[in-house]
């Protein structure tokens, strides 16, 4: 997946966004974005967008299965986060604990198939 595949797979996620649009909200020339499908941006211009989507720079220079990941679970990431900012210290602990023991048992299970 190029750059340009995981800035359109981002665009879409947004209301009302198009990559002309983002082009105009990060001051970009037109058609900058998309001249990255045969070209490489510069580090500049990649980290507005990174910061724009608030994602770290990384995750546009990453291989397709974790750009994917964490496109796909971002919504629901701050979701979640939100939620844990309202419970209490120990409640966070105890939720982080019981997290961990059930993705361990759930890789365990996929192992086993």
């Amino acid at each position: 997946m190029t750059i340009y595949e995981k800035i359109k797979l981002l665009v879409s996620e947004k209301e009302n966004l198009t990559v002309s649009k983002l082009e105009q909200e990060l001051n970009f020339g037109s058609g900058t974005i998309r001249r990255w499908q045969e070209t490489i941006p510069g580090v500049d211009k990649l980290l507005k967008v990174a910061n724009y989507f608030e994602i770290p720079i990384t995750l546009l220079l990453d291989d397709q299965k974790q750009f994917n990941l964490e496109a796909q679970y971002k919504p629901f990431t701050i979701e979640i986060a939100q939620l844990i900012t309202q419970l209490s210290e120990a409640d966070r602990q105890y939720l982080l604990k019981e997290m961990i023991e059930y993705g361990t048992f759930q890789k365990q299970k996929l192992k086993k198939k």
